[in-house]
């Protein structure tokens, strides 16, 4: 919805009784905001400035930053506002692999790809508003619309559309403001788990500032995903993206079972990039074997312990995330031959 072709086409500051009606109108949509968080994000007699958008939405900013947004009469959050009160909205999680989806091209949330954690998905119903996050990362990185009802999906299972993105980090509403982020798990390419470090990283802002800086609601479109991955891609991406291809291109499931180290110095460091270099020691994973745990624990492959040798035993070819990587490859197959 805030893509980068988004334009300001009015804007001007709301009247005190204006300012007022705003506040009341938060208080009853977020029964979470008391008085006193409130005044965090809106403080009294702060002057707040009302956008109009190309896209039709109207954007509130307070002190520079945009901390809410209208779309067909719903107030929604900005990223900045559920940063401060990541419970604001119920959430639905999603794995890290699928994020790209949605920050880098802003695709909806499907639901094969949403996690259930243990105690469940909560309630809500169609239409609700929605945050989305990752099980990793504290902070949600994405806001929408629910496209269906915790109910329903107890009836039909996770299938079809699960939240229709209206905002996200990082599109032209976050460049709206002072294009932080909250932990440095958040790039403009994907979200990643935060580590305790990443957490609270003062630098974290900056860093991701000057990966996007220039970018407001004027630019031109982003880069294609491909050249994203291969251009100043991170380790754990080269590794997560070798690791994909590897199961689509080598991995038959008549080869199975596979010795783990014999899965990686045979088709992994194969199906790496041109120019690139995979040394796993240096990504978050540090070992093969915990590289396999990951992805065992993430649902994509199962894993067994055969005399004390790890064997990679099923791949599970019906994983939203590899479902996600396969369209990739087809339109990386589809460029090729265009």
């Amino acid at each position: 919805m805030f893509k980068r072709n988004v334009t300001v086409s009015g804007s001007h500051q709301l009247s005190g009784k204006d300012g007022k009606k705003l506040r009341k109108e938060l208080e009853d949509a977020f029964p979470v905001l008391d008085k006193h968080a409130l005044k965090s994000v809106l403080p009294s007699k702060t002057e707040v400035l009302v956008s109009k958008m190309s896209n039709k939405c109207f954007v509130y900013s307070c002190l520079g930053q945009p901390i809410f947004f209208e779309h067909e009469g719903t107030l929604y959050p900005t990223v900045y506002t559920l940063w401060k009160f990541p419970r604001l909205l119920p959430a639905l999680q999603t794995h890290s692999e699928v994020s790209p989806a949605i920050v880098a091209r802003g695709a909806d949330l499907m639901l094969p790809g949403v996690i259930v954690p243990q105690e469940g998905l909560g309630v809500f119903e169609e239409g609700d508003r929605m945050a989305i996050g990752i099980p990793e990362n504290p902070q949600p990185f994405a806001v929408g619309c629910a496209q269906t009802g915790s109910e329903q999906i107890k009836e039909t299972g996770l299938k079809g559309r699960g939240v229709k993105l209206l905002h996200h980090y990082p599109d032209a509403l976050w460049a709206m403001g002072d294009k932080s982020a909250p932990n440095a798990g958040f790039k403009p390419s994907r979200i990643f788990p935060a580590t305790e470090a990443a957490v609270g990283s003062d630098g974290a802002g900056e860093a991701v500032a000057a990966d996007v800086e220039g970018l407001d609601i004027s630019d031109e479109k982003p880069e294609a995903c491909g050249e994203a991955k291969t251009a100043g891609a991170s380790m754990d991406e080269l590794v997560d993206s070798c690791f994909l291809r590897a199961l689509h291109l080598r991995v038959k499931d008549a080869d199975l079972p596979m010795d783990c180290g014999a899965f990686y110095s045979g088709c992994m460091l194969p199906c790496r990039p041109k120019g690139t270099e995979i040394d796993i020691k240096q990504s978050t994973y540090k070992k093969v074997s915990k590289l396999m745990k990951k992805m065992e624990k993430r649902g994509l492959v199962a894993c067994k312990q055969t005399k004390k040798e790890d064997k990679l035993v099923k791949v599970n070819r019906d994983h939203e995330v590899y479902k996600l990587f396969e369209r990739e490859l087809e339109a990386e197959a589809e460029a090729e031959a265009g």
